[in-house]
């Protein structure tokens, strides 16, 4: 397994976009979640992405199973993984059209984790996709490091680094600048 993309909430008019651009990070257009209520923005890292996530439609997100709505304001943070998931206690099945995913069951009160159960090949064909849409050098993601007054889920010991503090994620990436006030890019 390793990380596929690792999301954030945001204030949809924050000023988030323009410090991401003045660290040389652009985003994509993003796309409007059908049935979730949320809509979303992406930076592309080299292999991986940084997806900055709002509610868009508050109806639809608090009548969906994942309840977005809750999660947005009590663990603002989510991690997506990618791979052979090599045991499923703990998971269940949530199906997307056109792709199969795994849901770890935690409150809203902990980070969002998912993974998509995916061949080496479909893995590979993911990070293509991923680099022909955003062109240009990129940033390598090299470590995720959260920040919240509980413990993460132990299913994400081996993709991030935790301490016990108020929500804040920090994503180290090279360069230094704070994108929201629980956002934070970092050089090392």
């Amino acid at each position: 397994m390793e990380i596929d993309h690792v999301f954030c909430f945001v204030d949809p008019q924050g000023d988030w976009a323009s410090r991401l651009e003045a660290v040389g990070l652009s985003l994509d257009a993003g796309m409007h979640h059908d049935g979730q209520g949320t809509r979303n923005r992406r930076c592309a890292f080299d292999g991986t992405y940084l997806e900055l996530l709002w509610i868009d439609d508050p109806a639809e997100a608090a009548a969906h199973r994942l309840r977005f709505d809750l999660r947005a304001t009590t663990c603002p943070f989510g991690v997506g993984l990618r791979g052979s998931l090599p045991d499923k206690t703990g998971w269940s099945a949530y199906s997307l059209p056109g792709i199969d995913m795994w849901i770890y069951e935690t409150a809203p009160e902990q980070p969002f984790v998912f993974a998509f159960d995916l061949d080496p090949e479909r893995v590979a064909q993911i990070k293509r996709r991923i680099g022909a849409a955003n062109p240009g050098p990129k940033k390598t993601l090299a470590a995720v490091r959260m920040q919240l007054p509980l413990e993460i889920p132990a299913v994400l010991a081996p993709f991030v680094e935790w301490r016990r503090g108020p929500a804040k994620l920090e994503l180290v990436v090279g360069v230094q600048a704070e994108i929201t006030p629980q956002l934070a890019l970092v050089a090392g």
